[in-house]
């Protein structure tokens, strides 16, 4: 039977994925130019001018919220945030271009491919230079770029998660709540009469929480778990003292409990219900996570829907034990193997050339990339840990997140 851990990618889809990432991430001058005049064109010829000047607040808005995502009946939606990596040794990849790679191998319909979104998309305007372009040669301000930006994206996720239909797949290590996919697109799609949390496949591994004992961690790895549980009820340090009390738990309510009281609250089939009861029995057993972690904590597994939780996972959260010998190539081998024979893309500050970079370093990259952030603001962030769990959930570089 299948591990509750996730489908996973193959070595292939990982090579794949990162290939689509640099690609996208480099930006010529000449590439800035036309995403900025394609964007002023479409506003003209649409008839959006206000004061003799393109209303891209007006265009942007207006084209989104008239034409829908339409329903594909032979496609699997694919839903994404953050970020992840095969191995602890290879660089992150954006769950966009994950799912990206295997939209093309397992024919999933990625959001940014719709023919809405794909226009959208072709605007770039979570790019910096291309807002600062916007603004020193037509003279739209960056204010006016990210309201019609954030707006029009919505909707479109919107529109996307309201056309899904049966199995959607799920690109993300763990679900923030304050992404889009954890605040808006995992409930809706929890609700959704045609999908539901037993539709809800996860692509991406569950990391591993040293934190947490093994037969909770295993449990939560579930994909109807992990649709309806986000990370900040397992984090160390518990839930916000505004989640608490939006679950009608007191603001000194121990970690474990607080996580207890959240399993016991979302819907699972009879085959996941013991597992369930008995992740909570012993959550509410310690006041902390060490309490819960001393010899001979944790209990077994049943096996649920999905199958025997013992898959190793792939995508750890803290560091990884020496590695096997093998004989087979891993996935981090492909893709440095593949970065040897020619220059990989690596934007270059304002030049728009490309850089010789041995592997997949994705730290060259734009932080602000296309819809892989739309939501968030527009000025660079430091790049945020793969597995940001040790002092609380942060956010990440996934759609909004």
């Amino acid at each position: 039977m299948a591990s509750p851990r996730g489908k996973g990618m193959t070595p292939a889809e990982w090579v794949e994925s990162w290939k689509i990432q640099e690609d996208y991430k480099y930006l010529s001058p000449g590439d800035v130019e036309r995403s900025a005049r394609r964007l002023i064109d479409d506003c003209r010829s649409s008839g959006y001018i206000s004061g003799g000047k393109p209303d891209v607040l007006g265009y942007l808005s207006d084209y989104t919220s008239n034409n829908p995502v339409d329903r594909v009946d032979h496609k699997s939606f694919a839903f994404w945030s953050f970020q992840s990596s095969p191995d602890s040794s290879t660089a992150p990849v954006e769950s966009h271009f994950q799912a990206k790679a295997c939209a093309k191998t397992r024919n999933y319909q990625v959001l940014s491919e719709t023919p809405v979104g794909e226009k959208l998309d072709s605007y770039r305007l979570f790019d910096e230079p291309i807002i600062e372009h916007l603004e020193e040669f037509y003279d739209v301000s960056p204010s006016v770029v990210e309201q019609g930006r954030d707006a029009a994206w919505a909707d479109l996720s919107e529109s996307f998660v309201e056309a899904a239909r049966g199995e959607v797949q799920v690109f993300v290590p763990d679900v923030h709540p304050e992404s889009i996919l954890g605040k808006n697109e995992l409930p809706a799609l929890v609700k959704h009469p045609d999908v539901g949390a037993e539709n809800i496949k996860f692509v991406t591994d569950f990391p591993e929480h040293a934190h947490l004992p093994g037969s909770v961690d295993r449990f939560l790895a579930h994909d109807q778990v992990r649709a309806q549980v986000s990370m900040d009820y397992y984090d160390e340090k518990g839930p916000s003292a505004d989640v608490l009390a939006r679950e009608g738990l007191p603001p000194s309510t121990p970690p474990p409990h607080a996580l207890a009281h959240k399993l016991d609250g979302i819907k699972l089939p009879p085959g996941l219900q013991d597992e369930r009861d008995r992740a909570s029995e012993l959550l509410r057993s310690g006041d902390s996570y060490k309490d819960l972690k001393g010899p001979g904590t944790g209990v077994a597994a049943t096996v649920g829907p999905s199958g025997p939780p013992t898959a190793t996972r792939t995508v750890p959260a803290v560091a990884d034990p020496t590695p096997a010998t093998s004989t087979s190539p891993t996935t981090s081998h492909l893709l440095h193997r593949g970065s040897r024979g020619a220059p990989t893309a690596a934007r270059s500050a304002g030049a728009g050339t490309r850089s010789a970079s041995v592997g997949p370093d994705v730290t060259k990259a734009h932080e602000h990339a296309g819809p892989a952030v739309r939501g968030a603001a527009s000025k660079a962030r430091p790049a945020q840990p793969r597995s940001p769990r040790q002092d609380g959930p942060g956010k990440g570089h996934g759609r909004g997140d």
